[in-house]
């Protein structure tokens, strides 16, 4: 296995979300960005359903979108405003 296989499968193991029953849904909102391909694979890994979120969104849509998907956990960055 190369580097980015072993990073995926490293965050798969270590995540909140790596404990949880298969098929759960795992909410994904990141910018464009490497994390957000490792954050994919290592949802995959884990066999969950990742549900992937629009970094644009504001904060009621985004409530909105994780309620309406049943995610039971949630990868992505802070910011301030």
């Amino acid at each position: 296995m190369g580097p980015f296989w072993e990073r995926c499968r490293a965050h798969g193991g270590r995540s909140p979300a790596s404990r949880r029953p298969r098929g759960d849904r795992v909410f994904i909102q990141l910018e464009n960005c490497p994390q957000t391909l490792i954050a994919r694979f290592a949802g995959a890994w884990i066999s969950a359903i990742v549900v992937l979120g629009n970094p644009a969104l504001a904060a009621p849509e985004t409530r909105d979108l994780v309620e309406a998907c049943g995610a039971r956990a949630a990868i992505g960055h802070c910011r301030a405003r």
